[in-house]
């Protein structure tokens, strides 16, 4: 049997949070993911987690075990652990709300119809731009691709923005966020011509370069 610690909490009905310790029988090696499925499924349906891919590709299942954020899909279960949300506002139980960071995340400003080609061909692979736009496409290089590919592997399970001390007291728009914006600064296919302006809006001069989003993330 394994003893697990989960901080429970519904902002409907509770003021603080609670802990609650649970026993199960988990086979040996078992995930954190494990531990919270098998309480849910034998001892309290109410528990509420997040969980999708179980293979560290997705980032849903982001929590923090005994302080430290991990994903629950990867890191492995102990006998005593302690399981709460991270620190971003709770729904209930493990569940916190991701949905202001991803809505404000960034995306590609793609070229104009005229730029990349009416039947979505590259008629203009070459950067040239003839409409009043300006603006200029091309596939990325294989050099560009390389360069983008660290950027690219970020799964968005918001780690880095749970601990982040200028997101707590700053409207820094948080790692994340700006870890898309250096992605997309460096795709030949954005038009966006004000990303140095926009990052900078967001708050980037707010980071303190502390490394704590480095630390923190799993896919580092």
């Amino acid at each position: 049997m394994l003893n697990v610690r989960i901080l429970r909490f519904n902002p409907a009905d509770q003021s603080t949070p609670d802990i609650k310790v649970y026993s199960v029988k988990v086979h040996e090696g078992a995930r954190v993911l494990d531990v919270l499925k098998a309480v849910r499924d034998t001892i309290d349906q109410t528990l509420l987690f997040r969980h999708c891919c179980g293979a560290g590709q997705c980032g849903s299942c982001a929590l923090k075990v005994n302080g430290e954020p991990r994903l629950a899909c990867m890191s492995e279960a102990a006998d005593g652990m302690l399981l709460e949300p991270l620190d971003l506002p709770v729904i209930r139980d493990l569940v916190t709300d991701i949905g202001k960071y991803l809505k404000e995340r960034p995306y590609l400003v793609p070229a104009c119809e005229e730029c990349a080609g009416s039947d979505g061909s590259d008629e203009s692979s070459s950067g040239s731009c003839s409409c009043a736009c300006s603006c200029s496409f091309a596939m990325p290089s294989k050099e560009e691709t390389a360069d983008m590919k660290p950027l690219r592997d970020c799964i968005e399970c918001l780690c880095c923005v749970s601990v982040c001390p200028a997101v707590k007291v700053t409207d820094f728009a948080g790692p994340t966020y700006m870890r898309q914006e250096m992605r997309l600064a460096l795709d030949p296919r954005d038009c966006d011509k004000d990303r140095i302006k926009g990052i900078t809006e967001k708050g980037l001069f707010n980071c303190t370069t502390c490394q704590a989003c480095v630390l923190a993330c799993p896919k580092s």
